[in-house]
């Protein structure tokens, strides 16, 4: 077939129908390679199914350029690996399904060239093979979801390529504790604008992280001057949404809690003045005009974690502000 003919073939399929015409003939495969099509795969996201009866599993699901949904399956067959496209079913014989799967990736990575809007990971198996592949791969991606252990999040996060970076959404498996000096010190942290970590306590200050738009943390400690300094970025930074933080402590370690009732939340309302809102144990509120701004931000405080949002003026409490 004429080399024109293949290019407009390849420029109209998805990458599921490039993915299999490569796997059709020597010919075809070599085409393929040697003009690398951009793939343009808009989500994608791998998951590992633990052993069962020796029969792990490896799914991925995509959503390509025309937001066709695609799920392929790579399962360990008695005679070899069983691939899984929707309905249909190939047995690869002699063949290892880690294997089958890492050389998809590997083409799959090496052809996408643009940008993926999301890439999802899901390690409860086989996690040193998959991070291998990543690292081999570094990825561009705008939105990032993982659920593994701290080691694993970390080498995932060191193979991203800097500057694309937008969400980071991170379940920890295992509960653990990260200094920021750790989150700095990766090429990505500067351009994320959204951040989730769950079962995972920050240690450092926590104005260090007011430059979220949107963010839920757990910090070790956290003082009222700190809660007083993140509402004054907050209101000077315009795309600001959302910052609730959990936290271990407030104030000092080991405090009595008659102590933290009395003495440090007396200080609190010091520093921010008497609440708009006042709900004694469940929380106290505070409204604040946004300078050159219809918003106004919220400070909802309790003894366990605080809230900053964005709302717009008309959502604020009659006679608040």
């Amino acid at each position: 077939m004429p080399d024109l003919a293949m290019n407009l073939i390849l420029s109209k399929s998805d990458f599921r129908s490039i993915l299999v015409l490569r796997k059709v003939c020597k010919d075809l495969r070599n085409f393929i390679e040697d003009t690398e099509p951009d793939l343009q795969i808009r989500s994608m996201e791998i998951s590992t199914v633990p052993s069962k009866q020796n029969n792990p599993k490896i799914s991925v699901y995509f959503i390509g350029q025309f937001g066709q949904h695609h799920h392929i399956s790579y399962r360990k067959h008695k005679s070899g690996c069983q691939e899984i496209y929707g309905n249909r079913k190939s047995l690869m014989k002699n063949s290892d399904h880690f294997q089958v799967f890492r050389e998809d990736m590997n083409w799959i990575f090496k052809h996408q060239k643009s940008i993926l809007k999301f890439f999802g990971l899901n390690l409860t198996s086989q996690g040193s093979e998959i991070l291998e592949i990543l690292k081999n791969n570094p990825m561009k991606m705008e939105y990032l979801r993982v659920t593994a252990d701290k080691t694993q999040i970390f080498e995932i996060l060191r193979s991203v390529s800097p500057g694309v970076l937008k969400i980071a959404e991170l379940y920890f498996v295992k509960p653990g504790e990260v200094s920021i000096q750790e989150w700095k010190g990766l090429k990505c942290w500067e351009s994320v604008e959204e951040f989730y970590a769950e079962n995972l306590v920050i240690s450092g200050s926590v104005t260090d992280l007011g430059h979220f738009s949107k963010a839920v943390i757990t910090v070790f400690q956290v003082t009222q001057d700190e809660l007083f300094l993140m509402k004054e970025i907050f209101l000077i930074t315009p795309k600001f949404q959302k910052f609730i933080v959990h936290y271990k402590h407030f104030v000092e370690e080991g405090i009595s809690e008659l102590r933290r009732d009395i003495h440090e939340v007396r200080k609190l309302l010091e520093i921010f003045g008497p609440p708009n809102v006042d709900g004694g144990r469940y929380g106290k509120k505070w409204y604040y005009r946004i300078p050159n701004s219809e918003d106004v931000l919220r400070f909802s405080f309790c003894l366990k974690s605080s809230e900053f949002t964005r709302l717009p003026s008309f959502s604020v409490p009659k006679g608040a502000i």
